[in-house]
């Protein structure tokens, strides 16, 4: 039909994103090209041949009583491109008028005009904000209201990007969409009175101290490093993060840096670095995994009581990590006199594309934080120099979301900001 000029006629305004370039480096193809990619992929979910290349997809496919509407809203969700203004809007009223002339019933138009509008809202929440956060998942939950439209948006979301880019899924953008799925899920099935932000830490240390009997690990010993950690550490990391951490000190060492290296169960490296913290380590600890040359995801920046920095710095699975010692490496350039921020050069500059830096901030309330966010294309160093900068204001860094987008870094900081009187 599309090949032919037959789809065009039939949906006029599939004939305006025909050929409709993209220019940037994240989307790959054509937007019409694009779009049968989407309905292709989504097409996948539900043929009994491909149930094992995406499980969770195919399972919720199974169910789905109307797979037409979701196909619709594949169809239609980038319907609007190049028109100027919000495009998942303008989609939406776009299928909207389409299905009410071809006489669908209203909760139908509602359904697929809703996944139009929002059919970039999950990956946006899932790279950006802070998946442990309830009340983070709370909004999320209360924007889907129901576990259908959320089970449809969650198809929708992978087909999108595994059809933008043929290097933009990972393992880590697919355990962080099923993370948000799953909790979001429960939220719809079970709601319930949240707990107290004291009774949910008291939870997770009781659950903690099971698994460290379990594991055989020294109570007393574990207890006075426990003892030290500020409660969001309960929260931020999971039981078995805890226990990686727990089993690492229980090694003797004369090491004043200890560093880690595993690979995780969402397919990333986590790094983790422990030792007395001070002003700019993690401007070093970034400085340093750049120059290895490879891609942070995520990271945790956690102080104790006792001053002890526990840092978490998350990378993609790299043929370079096999080559190196990570951990020797981290330890050795960490003990060295304090490093020299590289100045992004002009030769990584992209010069076809936009070069605007988007910068915005807002508050978190139930943190007591500031959060950050950054929006600029994509150059080696990005990231140390934004880290140089928070070391020159003497600004605390308590959590980071690192997210590229083909030439674009969408980055999301969580700040304390301390303000010195001289």
């Amino acid at each position: 039909m599309n090949r032919y000029g037959v789809l065009e006629r039939y949906i006029p305004a599939f004939g305006k994103i025909t050929g409709l370039m993209q220019y940037d480096l994240l989307h790959a193809y054509t937007v019409d090209q694009h779009t049968l990619f989407v309905i292709r992929n989504l097409r996948r979910f539900f043929v009994n041949d491909f149930s094992k290349e995406f499980e969770l997809c195919s399972e919720i496919a199974q169910s789905i009583i109307k797979p037409e509407l979701l196909l619709l809203a594949g169809l239609f969700h980038d319907i609007a491109k190049g028109r100027g203004g919000n495009h998942a809007v303008l989609g939406a009223q776009i299928v909207r008028n389409f299905l009410k002339y071809h006489k669908f019933k209203t909760y139908d138009i509602d359904l697929v005009s809703g996944l139009v509008e929002h059919h970039l809202l999950m990956s946006r929440i899932a790279q950006k904000q802070d998946l442990e956060d309830l009340s983070v998942i709370n909004q999320f939950a209360e924007m889907v209201q129901s576990v259908h439209f959320l089970e449809l948006l969650y198809l929708l979301t992978i087909a999108d990007i595994r059809a933008t880019k043929e290097n933009l899924w990972n393992e880590w953008k697919d355990s962080l969409l099923k993370k948000l799925f799953y909790k979001t899920k429960e939220q719809l099935q079970n709601y319930v009175n949240p707990l107290s932000l004291d009774k949910k830490v008291k939870v997770a240390k009781e659950i903690l101290a099971v698994a460290i009997n379990q594991h055989g690990l020294d109570v007393v010993q574990t207890d006075k490093i426990l003892f030290t950690m500020p409660k969001d550490y309960f929260l931020r990391y999971q039981v078995e993060d805890i226990l990686w951490h727990l089993q690492l000190f229980s090694k003797e060492s004369d090491k004043t840096i200890r560093v880690a290296q595993r690979l995780s169960r969402c397919g990333v490296v986590d790094i983790f670095v422990y030792g007395n913290d001070y002003k700019g380590l993690f401007f070093k600890l970034v400085n340093i995994i750049e120059k290895l040359n490879l891609d942070i995801v995520d990271a945790k920046i956690l102080t104790s009581k006792d001053n002890k920095a526990y840092n978490t710095i998350s990378v993609l699975q790299d043929e370079k990590l096999e080559q190196i010692n990570i951990s020797q490496t981290i330890e050795y350039e960490l003990s060295q006199t304090p490093v020299i921020v590289r100045k992004i050069s002009d030769k990584y500059v992209h010069k076809y594309f936009n070069h605007t830096i988007h910068i915005a901030f807002s508050y978190n309330d139930k943190w007591n934080l500031t959060q950050l966010e950054v929006n600029v294309i994509d150059r080696q160093g990005v990231l140390s120099n934004i880290a140089y900068i928070f070391y020159q204001l003497n600004i605390c860094l308590v959590n980071a979301r690192i997210s590229t987008m083909g030439e674009r870094v969408e980055d999301v900081f969580l700040l304390v900001i301390l303000i010195i009187n001289h």
